[in-house]
This record gives structure tokens, sequence and C-alpha cells, in this order.
């Protein structure tokens, strides 16, 4: 193992120790870290987050929702594939879930009757995005979610934004699917 893997399990075994109350462990244990000239995250009394690692997150989260609020699919993506690994969301049905609801905001952002910045031709892009995805996602449990099933016939549906069945997706509603 090379050693800045060493030194970030180290952490984490710092992290779980302080968790879990063992303090005269952690002391010793970050004594013989010291004398062995490790570098140490820092704890924050019991956050397991050093405070710039939550302002990083705050900031990430900031923009992924601002980049969400803008229908910028692009940079939106980019920091979900970047900050969440892949394995992590094929693992879990729920950020599978969410990851198809994701794309699917996208997909009809352009097309909202609320919204001020029509695109055209962003739309066409979109929904073929969405499209795309589906396709990569063939045979996984999220197509047999009932709540999910009807959104699988968007990009097949000439002007979804007036089609009866989605009414609902372009109501002035702001986040349809939380």
């Amino acid at each position: 193992m090379s050693q800045s893997i060493d030194f970030r399990i180290n952490d984490f075994v710092t992290e779980y120790l302080d968790y879990k109350g063992f303090n005269d462990t952690v002391g010793i244990f970050l004594k013989e870290r010291k004398t062995r000239q490790e570098p140490i995250q820092q704890l924050t009394n019991g956050n397991h987050l050093q405070d710039t690692d939550h302002e990083k997150c705050q900031i990430i989260k900031n923009e992924m929702l601002k980049y969400f609020d803008d229908g910028n699919r692009e940079e939106f993506f980019r920091l979900w594939l970047k900050h969440i690994p892949a394995n992590i969301i094929d693992s879990d049905p729920s950020l599978k879930s969410l990851e198809f609801l994701l794309y699917a905001h996208f997909s009809i952002y352009y097309l909202r009757p609320n919204n001020r910045n029509k695109n055209e031709q962003a739309a066409k892009e979109n929904m073929q995005e969405f499209k795309t995805y589906m396709e990569s996602i063939k045979g996984q449990a999220i197509s047999q979610t009932s709540e999910i099933l009807p959104l699988f016939a968007l990009p097949f549906v000439t002007s979804p934004d007036k089609h009866a069945s989605f009414q609902e997706l372009f109501s002035v509603r702001r986040f349809w699917f939380w």
C-alpha cells in the first residue's frame, strides 16, 4: 500500500475510535503517529469531517443545486460523477432511482411552462441524454418501480409538455419528484 493510503486508513481508524469514545486510545494512537511523523487529519470535537472538508462539501452541494435549478445538466452530472462513485450508485437502489429522476428533471427542464429560458436545442439534447441513460440501465430493477415506470415513455412522446399523461411534470410546482 502507498504511504498516503496508509495515512488515510489511519485517519479513518482515528475517527472511528473517536466516534466510539476511546479517548485514551485515540491519544496514544495519535502520539505514535506523530512520533512516526505521519500527517494527521484533525478531528473537530467528534465531527468526523474537518471544517475544510465540511466547507468543501457545502460548496459542492451549493454548486450542484445551482446547476440543478439552472438546468445545467452537463455541469451537474460532472460534479455528480466526480463526487459519487458509480459503484455506490449502482449498489444503492434509492440512489439509482434518484439518478433516474435527475435525468428526467433535466430532460424536461427547457419544456416547462414557467421556464423563461426556452432552448429547443438544449431540450432535444437533454431528452436524448435521458433516452441514452435509460438504454444504459436496461434490465435493472429501476424499470420495475411503479412511480418511475411512466417516465420511461418521455423520450418517445412528441410534445410531452402537452401530453395528458405528463401534465403533473409540467405543472408550476417546482420539484415534482421530491
